[in-house]
């Protein structure tokens, strides 16, 4: 999964209000691993912090790799729309508008057909 990012640092500014990521809380509801604007242990990140583990970890069986994108795509609109960046909620909008319009391309590749991963 190439999750659509847009690098705004909101969910990281926020963690206290976003439920599983409380426990990074500083104190005043920004992870604690920020600094300047960017992780500090990127690599090293918690599962939490990766879409693309955290998805393996819990919802490959529960949904499409899609279906999970579009999810956490919304968390991030609604979370940038209430911090009021306006700079910001334009890249959210393009990539959701981006992510929609390569979800369409997807399924018409496919000739209409979506396909779900099976739970064994």
């Amino acid at each position: 999964m190439n999750f659509p990012c847009v690098q705004c640092g909101i969910c990281c500014k926020k963690v206290n209000t976003v439920l599983g990521f409380q426990h990074f809380d500083d104190g005043n509801g920004v992870c604690c691993y920020l600094e300047n604007n960017l992780c500090s242990i990127y690599k090293d990140r918690p599962v939490s912090c990766n879409s693309e583990k955290f998805y393996e970890a819990f919802y490959k069986d529960r949904m499409t790799e899609c279906e999970f994108a579009e999810k956490i795509l919304r968390i991030c609109h609604d979370l940038i729309v209430e911090s009021g960046n306006k700079c910001n909620i334009e890249k959210i909008e393009k990539a959701i508008e981006d992510f929609e319009l390569k979800k369409l391309s997807n399924e018409s590749e496919n000739n209409g057909k979506t396909f779900k991963r099976r739970s064994d």
